[in-house]
């Protein structure tokens, strides 16, 4: 229950501080399963919500589900840096808080994205990226690539 409503505070602020965002504000969101040969399956859902702090930065709330051995399910914010503005090369950082994380396990984890973003039309977003979690859960895992 405590999950349900901290989404659900999140989605409030986030509309809010995008009614009153001087530009365009950005909603993300990717899904993945996994299931290797003769392993069990996990997977994977997040959601991001950016607005902008003028031309090159944007920022907001993140959260993240992943279903796995351990459940970790977090929230957290990111940033994001635009070279070239609402179109082009991009980095960005991401980090994520599980407060019931079980013991023995990562209660955090701090994802690094960096790739290319095209507007297209003034309304919608395309976003190809490679990602990698540097520190906490997931941290073994290999690079990943995305395409949003």
């Amino acid at each position: 229950m405590k999950r349900i409503l901290t989404v659900v505070a999140m989605v409030c602020i986030g509309i809010t501080v995008a009614m009153a965002a001087d530009g365009r504000t950005e909603l993300t969101g990717g899904a993945s399963y996994f299931k290797p040969d003769g392993g069990n399956s996990s997977w994977t859902a997040d959601a991001t919500f950016s607005i902008p702090f003028g031309k090159y930065v944007r920022g907001g709330p993140t959260i993240k589900f992943i279903n796995a051995a351990e459940d970790f399910q977090a929230f957290g914010a990111v940033l994001e840096i635009d070279f070239m503005g609402e179109s082009g090369l991009f980095v960005e950082g991401a980090g994520l808080y599980d407060p019931e994380a079980p013991d023995g396990v990562d209660s955090h984890t701090v994802d690094l994205r960096g790739g290319y973003r095209q507007v297209i039309n003034g309304g919608g977003l395309l976003k190809a990226y490679l990602e990698k979690t540097i520190d906490g859960y997931g941290e073994s895992e290999d690079m990943r690539g995305a395409i949003a």
